[in-house]
C-alpha cells in the first residue's frame, strides 16, 4: 500500500507536468546541482541544463561520502560532469579498516543529453548516464523530464542499474530482448564505458521531486522522491534509511556560489557548496590604454602641403575635425573615379595638384570634376586663390580639364612611357616614417618586422603580441599606419607574423576605417569591404624597411605555479606551489631560446610512499613519485627553436633541448594549413631520452624515437577543434590519441582527450586506457590588462606508461592559429578596441 500511494505520488506529479506554463513566473530562475553534480535536485536528477558554458565546482558531504565534482555545460544540449567519491569508511583497497588519508578513491564521468525542449504543452525530456567511464560502481542510466509550472519545476523518471534503487517494476526492455534482463560490469580493470549493461537490469526505478522558487532571490526549495537502496550500497556497505524522501534548500547569493543542504534517508544532513563562473564571459573589464587617435586627412595634407608634396613626418597627435567624414567622402570619390592624388603643393595662395591615373578619364565631365576639386578645395585649402591641376597616367589623362570654380591655370602632362596596368614608380619612405611606425607600433604592444610603401598602399608586416583579439591588433596597428602615411595611400595592408612567419594578408580601405571610427560607418561595414588573403611568402618586396630594432627581442614572466597529483592512497590531492621563472629570446625572424625554472614554495610529496605495481612496459610516466620528490627546484624546460615557411601553406620547425620535465632530445614537425580551410595535417618526429628524476642537466639510460601523423579539422559550429595523434608514443605503444576541445566565447578552451594503442587493457592496468581532460585559461580573463598568455590544467584520473605523447611546445598548429581566417573573423567587432 505504501508503495502505491509513492507510485501515485509521482504520476500525479507528472500530470501536473503537462500544465501550460503561466505568465508571472520568475525570469531569473535558474536550475540548481545535485549531491553528484550537474544539474538535479539532490540524489536524482532533472531535465534541466545550465546556461551554455557555465562551469560548477562543488565539494558535498553526506556520511560516508565526500564528492568533488566539476560540471560543465559543454554544449547547449550536453552537461558533461567529472566526480571524484571519496568513501570515508572503506579503506583504499575496499576493505573495512580505515587509516588517515586512504580512504577508498572512486573516479566517475556523468554525461547528459536534452532530447526535447519544453514546449507549451510538452515537458523536457533528457537522458543521462551516470558513472559512465569510472569503475561503474555506481552506474546507472535514466530518462527524465521536467515542466515547470509558475515557479514550481516538477521532474519524474525512470532509472536503471544503481538508479533503480528498491524498485519491484520489471524493466519493460525485457519484453524486446532477454539480454536486458542481467547487469553486468565487463570493465574489470575500469575505465572502460560499459555499452553491453547500459539500460539493462530486471528491475527499473521511479523518481521524481520538485523544485520551487520562493520570492527570496537566489533560495530555492527542494523535494524529492529518491529510489536508491541504501542496504546494498557499493563496497558492502549497509547505510541506514528510514526515509526515501529528502528535503532541503538551496542558496545562491551571488552568481558564483552556491550553498545547498537536505536531510536525506531520514538520518544525515548533507551540505554542498560550489563555486560557478561562465566560459562565455567576457571576463573583467580592461584598463588598457585607448587606442591612438586617428588623424583626419586634412591635418596630414596641411603637412604634406608645407613640404611641397613628398612625404613628411607628421605631428604625433591632432584634433578630430568634425567635417573629416566629408573629406574622407571626397577621397572615396575620387578612387572610383580611377585618380590617385600624387602631390600637393600649396604657398602665396597658389595651389598645385597632381593626379595618378591609371584608368581611362576622358569620361570624366568637367562639371563633375570640378565639383570633386571645388569640395576638396574647400575642406583642404579653402585660402587658396589659384589652381593649377595635372594628371599623369592613363588615356584621356593629356586632355587639359578647365575648372568652374576658381581661377587658376590648367595644364596638361604627357602620359608616362610605362604600360598603364602597371604602377608608376614611386620614390621610397623616408626612415622617418618608417621609425615613427615602428616606434608608436612598439608603444601599443605590437612588434613591427617592416614597413613597404607602394603605390596607394601602405604594408606594415608585424607580429600581434599582446591582444588575444586579432582584430584589435589589426585595428590599432592600422590606426598608426593612417596616421603617418600621406593621404592619398588609400588602401591599408596588415601582414600578420608569427615566429618569423607569414600567416594571412588583411586589406582594409582607410575610408572605411575612418568612417568607422567617426561613428559614421563600423566594424562590419570594414569588413564588407576587406580582403583577408594567405601569405605572399613568394612575393619578398626589396623595397621594404626591416625594423632594426626587432631583433634580438626578450620576454620573461615570473609567476606562481600548481602541480597536482590526485587520486592517491596517500591523500587526495598530493600537490606543490613553486615559482616558475620564465623567459624567451628571439635571435632572428624564427629563431628562438626559450626556458622555464621552477622555485619550490610548498609541497607535501613527502606523503607519496607507494610504488605504483611492477610494469611490464618501459616506465615512461610512472616514475611520477621520484620526479615530484626530487625534483622540486627543476629546469623545467631549456630548448632551441627554429621555424620557417618553406612554401605557400606549409610550416617547418626544427626544435633541440630538454622538452619537458621527463623528456629531452632533438626533433622537428612540419604542418600544412591551407589558408582559410578547417583542415590541416602534419608530422612531427623526435628522437628523446629520459631525464634524471632531479631534472637538471643529466639524462637516465631509456631514450625512444616517438613521432605522430597529426591531422586537425575545425568543426563548423561552437569553435569545436576534432583532434588526432596517430603513430608511435613514448612506451614504444602505437596508436591514436583522439581529442576534442571547445573555444568558449570568453575565450577559455575546455576539451577531453583519449589513447588507444596497442598495449592491452591488462597490460595498461587500472583505468584500461590513458584518458583526461583539460582547461586552458587566458590570463587576461583574470587581469585588468590584455596578455596573450594562458595557463593550462590538466588532469588524468591515472599517471600511466600506456598512450604518451611527447609534451614538447610550441606546436606550429597553435603558432599558426592566429593568422587563420576563422581567427581573424571571429572578433572583428572589436576592431575599434
Amino acid at each position: 500500500m505504501n508503495a502505491l500511494f509513492r507510485l501515485s505520488t509521482i504520476i500525479t506529479a507528472v500530470l501536473l507536468c503537462y500544465v501550460p506554463p503561466v505568465l508571472g513566473q520568475s525570469p531569473e530562475w535558474e536550475p540548481s546541482a545535485s549531491d553528484f553534480g550537474g544539474v538535479g535536485l539532490f540524489q536524482t536528477r532533472t531535465a534541466r541544463f545550465w546556461r551554455d558554458g557555465q562551469a560548477d565546482v562543488a565539494f558535498s558531504r553526506v556520511f560516508p561520502y565526500d564528492r568533488y565534482n566539476l560540471s560543465l555545460q559543454a554544449l547547449p544540449w550536453l552537461e558533461a560532469t567529472f566526480r571524484y567519491t571519496s568513501i570515508l569508511n572503506r579503506s583504499f583497497d575496499g576493505g573495512s579498516s580505515v587509516f588517515s588519508g586512504s580512504s577508498f578513491k572512486d573516479r566517475a564521468f556523468d554525461a547528459k543529453a536534452l532530447l526535447l525542449r519544453e514546449t507549451r504543452f510538452r515537458p523536457q525530456i533528457a537522458v543521462g548516464f551516470q558513472d559512465v567511464l569510472g569503475t561503474g560502481l555506481f552506474a546507472g542510466e535514466y530518462i527524465v523530464a521536467s515542466k515547470r509550472w509558475f515557479d514550481f519545476d516538477v521532474s519524474a523518471g525512470l532509472g536503471w542499474g544503481y538508479l533503480a534503487g528498491t524498485s519491484e517494476i520489471r524493466n519493460p526492455l525485457i519484453s524486446l530482448s532477454d539480454g536486458f534482463k542481467s547487469r553486468v560490469n565487463t570493465a574489470s580493470q575500469g575505465g572502460q564505458p560499459t555499452v553491453g549493461a547500459w539500460f539493462s537490469g530486471a528491475n527499473i526505478g521511479i523518481f521524481g521531486g520538485v523544485e520551487y522558487q520562493t520570492p527570496i532571490k537566489g533560495l530555492a526549495l527542494k523535494v524529492e522522491y529518491d529510489p536508491n537502496n541504501y542496504s546494498r550500497e557499493p563496497i558492502n556497505n549497509n547505510l541506514p534509511s528510514t526515509s526515501q524522501f529528502n528535503f532541503g534548500f538551496n542558496y545562491r547569493p551571488f552568481p558564483w556560489i552556491e550553498i545547498s543542504t537536505s536531510r536525506e534517508r531520514g538520518e544525515l544532513w548533507m551540505v554542498r557548496v560550489s563555486l560557478r563562473a561562465n566560459f562565455n564571459d567576457k571576463g573583467i573589464p580592461k584598463i588598457d590604454p585607448a587606442p591612438p587617435e586617428l588623424k583626419p586627412r586634412k591635418a596630414i595634407l596641411a603637412g604634406l602641403a608645407s613640404t611641397g608634396g613628398g612625404p613628411v613626418v607628421l605631428p604625433r597627435k591632432s584634433q578630430h575635425n568634425d567635417a573629416n567624414s566629408d573629406l574622407n567622402a571626397v577621397f572615396a570619390d575620387f578612387t572610383r573615379q580611377g585618380l590617385v592624388l600624387d602631390s600637393v603643393s600649396f604657398e602665396g595662395g597658389f595651389l598645385d595638384i597632381n593626379f595618378q591615373s591609371n584608368n581611362d578619364i576622358s569620361g570624366l565631365s568637367a562639371d563633375d570634376m570640378g565639383s570633386l576639386l571645388a569640395r576638396f578645395v574647400e575642406h583642404s585649402f579653402p585660402d587658396a586663390q589659384h589652381i593649377a591641376v595635372s594628371f599623369t597616367g592613363g588615356p584621356g589623362a593629356q586632355t587639359s580639364r578647365p575648372l568652374d570654380q576658381g581661377v587658376g591655370v590648367v595644364r596638361s602632362v604627357a602620359p608616362v612611357s610605362a604600360p598603364v596596368s602597371q604602377p608608376r614608380s614611386r620614390p621610397l619612405p623616408t626612415h622617418e616614417i618608417a621609425t615613427r611606425i615602428f616606434e608608436e607600433l612598439d608603444e601599443e604592444g605590437l612588434a613591427a618586422e617592416g614597413f613597404e610603401l607602394r603605390e596607394g598602399e601602405a604594408i606594415l608586416h608585424f607580429s600581434p603580441t599582446k591582444y588575444r583579439q586579432t582584430a584589435r591588433s589589426v585595428g590599432r596597428a592600422a590606426r598608426v599606419v593612417a596616421n603617418n602615411v600621406p593621404p592619398d595611400i588609400e588602401l591599408i595592408t596588415l601582414v600578420l607574423s608569427a615566429a618569423g612567419m607569414e600567416l594571412s594578408r588583411i586589406t582594409i580601405l582607410r575610408h572605411d576605417l575612418e568612417m568607422a571610427v567617426s561613428q559614421s560607418g563600423s566594424p562590419e561595414e570594414v569588413w564588407v569591404r576587406a580582403q583577408v588573403l594567405p601569405p605572399a611568402i613568394d612575393e619578398e618586396s626589396s623595397n621594404i624597411i626591416h625594423n632594426g630594432t626587432r631583433f634580438p627581442a626578450f620576454d620573461y614572466s615570473v609567476g606562481p605555479r600548481l602541480r597536482q597529483h590526485i587520486g592517491s592512497r596517500d591523500g587526495f590531492m598530493l600537490y606543490q606551489l613553486f615559482l616558475a621563472f620564465s623567459g624567451r629570446v628571439e635571435l632572428a625572424p624564427g629563431l628562438s631560446i626559450s626556458g622555464s625554472v621552477g622555485a619550490d614554495v610548498t609541497n607535501n610529496f613527502n606523503r607519496l610512499t607507494v610504488d605504483p605495481p611492477a610494469s611490464q612496459v618501459p616506465r615512461v610516466r610512472s616514475f611520477i613519485r621520484e620526479y615530484l620528490q626530487q625534483g622540486q627546484n627543476n629546469l623545467i624546460r631549456l630548448q632551441t627553436d627554429y621555424m620557417f615557411s618553406p612554401a605557400p601553406d606549409l610550416y617547418a620547425r626544427l626544435s633541440a633541448g630538454y622538452f619537458e620535465d621527463m623528456f629531452g632530445g632533438f626533433g622537428g614537425e612540419v604542418l600544412f594549413r591551407p589558408f582559410g580551410s578547417r583542415f590541416a595535417g602534419g608530422i612531427d618526429l623526435n628522437y628523446v631520452r629520459q631525464r634524471d628524476f632531479d631534472q637538471r642537466f643529466t639524462f637516465r639510460d631509456y631514450s625512444v624515437a616517438t613521432g605522430h601523423v597529426n591531422l586537425y579539422y575545425d568543426l563548423p559550429f561552437k569553435d569545436i577543434l576534432a583532434q588526432a595523434n596517430i603513430g608511435r608514443f613514448l612506451a614504444g605503444d602505437i596508436g591514436a590519441k583522439f581529442q576534442f576541445s571547445r573555444v568558449f566565447a570568453g575565450g577559455v578552451r575546455v576539451g577531453a582527450w583519449a589513447t588507444l594503442t596497442d598495449m592491452p587493457f591488462a597490460v595498461f592496468g587500472e583505468g584500461s586506457f590513458d584518458k583526461g581532460f583539460f582547461v586552458v585559461i587566458p590570463f587576461d580573463l583574470l587581469s585588468v590588462r590584455s596578455t596573450t598568455r594562458s595557463g593550462t590544467f590538466a588532469f588524468r584520473p591515472l599517471t600511466k606508461d600506456g598512450g604518451q605523447l611527447l609534451g614538447i611546445v610550441p606546436r606550429l598548429y597553435d603558432v599558426t592559429a592566429g593568422g587563420n581566417l576563422d581567427n581573424v573573423s571571429k572578433d572583428w567587432d572589436r576592431l575599434l578596441d
